[in-house]
Order: structure tokens, then C-alpha cells, then sequence
């Protein structure tokens, strides 16, 4: 109704109120199921990552509250073994219930603007990095990795090395900004993600000195982007997984078939 609307718009004598429900009527249009908007979907996505940092932190904190903090019990491992597995099945049943336009690029954009969101909220944004100015970054390049990715004709094993190597980029600009070299040197820089993600402090399990510096300055920044990843990657395959089933059933096809 493109040409409609524009003449309507037009010959309107309130064209900006009218213009305004013009683009709520639109975001609030019902898409494949009648209970999920285009607005509701958008509002899921950026939402996921608070979701996803609050589901990690209280994780954590049962895990301590149950080893009692003792030092043998790695603190990433109770969060792990729970969020991630829970949000990838939470991302492929919403893949298959709602379709999104473009989730190569309006997925990490909505979990993007989620983080950001959460960086930039007075005192609680420390969450995700201790430096909001370091997260901004971070995000930015973690969006732009997982586009490229989400676009990319390639093997499903390629694309998860890939975005590994897109979390360990994001990581890497984090530290590179917040640290100065003489705390957090280059030639260290590939370990930046694995310790800031295990989570691992001073004594038994410190390999290098600056790695309490390191999980203090990026507090659950690796986790969530993890989580994000992983979310990124499983709506990608089910939109994947239902274009090529739908292409699968068009009439040419099964006339093809049938000859």
C-alpha cells in the first residue's frame, strides 16, 4: 500500500500524526502468528541480553553458594552448562514460531542495541564491561563479525570458527583500549577472551599475572557475547533450515519431481 499511504499522506491535513500511526500500524502488524508483532520481536531481541546477563549472574552466584567458593570449581562452568544450552533451544523455538526479515542482519542488530543498552545504564552498565567506551567497541565489531558471518555462503563448522574468532576480535578491542600494555601486552592478546570467559583468578589458575585485572575490567562481557553468538548462530540455521525446506515444497519443484 506504498503508493496509497504516500497520497493519503499527502493530501492530509495532519500528515505527521497520521505518518505516526501509519508506522506503529506497521510495527504492530501480526506477522505469521497471531501473537507475535513485529514490535514484539524487536522488543525479544533487544531484551535477550538482559535476560542473558541476569540468568549468567544468578548462575554464578548459586554455583558459588553451593562450592562455597571453593577454588577447585571453575566459576564459568555452572552458568555454562546451564544458559547456553537453555538459550539456544529458547532461540530455535522462536526462530521456527516467528520469522524475522533479514535475521542475518536484524538479529545481531537487536542483540547489539540490547547490550548497549545495558552498558549505557548508569552504574549497573559495569556489568558487561567496566568501561562502557571499551563495550561500545566491542559490540560494534562483535554486530558487524556476526553479519558478515550471517551473510557468508559457508559450511556451518566454518562459520562457528569464524565467530569464535569474532568473539576474540571484540575482546581484544575491549582490553586494547581499556588496558595499557605494560597490564595487558599484545603478546598475550589471544587469551584475552578464553580467560575473561572461564572466569579464572590469581594462584592455582593463573597463567599470567594480569588475569584478575583482566576479569575485573571485563566482568560478563565474554559471557554474554558468547551466549549472543550462540543465539545468532542457531536463528541463522532454523531461518536457514525452513528456506530451504520451503524451497523444497514450491510447485516447481514437486512438478519437477513428479515428472
Amino acid at each position: 500500500y506504498g503508493e496509497e499511504i504516500a497520497d493519503l499522506l499527502r493530501h492530509s491535513p495532519t500528515p505527521a500524526r497520521d505518518l505516526a500511526n501509519v508506522a506503529w500500524t506497521a510495527m504492530t502488524e501480526p506477522g505469521d502468528t497471531p501473537t507475535m508483532t513485529n514490535f514484539g520481536r524487536a522488543a525479544a531481541l533487544v531484551g535477550t541480553p538482559f535476560a542473558v546477563v541476569i540468568a549468567w549472574a544468578a548462575a554464578m552466584s548459586t554455583g558459588h553458594a553451593l562450592t562455597q567458593g571453593r577454588e577447585f570449581v571453575l566459576p564459568f562452568l555452572l552458568p555454562a552448562a546451564i544458559v547456553i544450552p537453555l538459550a539456544a533451544w529458547v532461540a530455535w523455538l522462536s526462530a521456527r514460531r516467528s520469522r524475522l526479515a533479514r535475521p542475518a542482519i536484524t538479529v545481531p542488530a537487536g542483540l547489539a542495541a540490547g547490550m548497549l543498552v545495558i552498558a549505557y545504564i548508569p552504574g549497573a552498565g559495569i556489568i558487561v564491561g567496566e568501561w562502557w567506551q571499551g563495550t561500545t567497541v566491542a559490540v560494534v565489531l562483535w554486530f558487524a563479525g556476526m553479519v558478515l558471518i550471517g551473510r557468508l555462503r559457508a559450511p556451518w563448522p566454518a562459520k562457528v570458527l569464524l565467530a569464535l574468532v569474532v568473539l576474540e576480535v571484540a575482546i581484544i578491542a575491549y582490553v586494547g583500549i581499556v588496558l595499557p600494555r605494560d597490564m595487558a601486552p599484545w603478546s598475550e592478546a589471544l587469551m584475552w577472551y578464553p580467560f575473561g570467559f572461564v572466569g579464572i583468578d590469581g594462584g592455582t589458575y593463573s597463567l599470567m599475572p594480569q588475569t584478575v585485572l583482566l576479569h575485573d575490567q571485563l566482568k560478563l562481557l565474554p559471557h554474554a557475547l558468547t551466549v549472543l553468538t550462540v543465539v545468532t548462530l542457531v536463528r541463522s540455521y532454523a531461518a536457514a533450515s525452513d528456506s530451504s525446506a520451503a524451497s523444497l515444497r514450491t510447485p516447481s519443484s514437486i512438478s519437477a519431481a513428479d515428472r
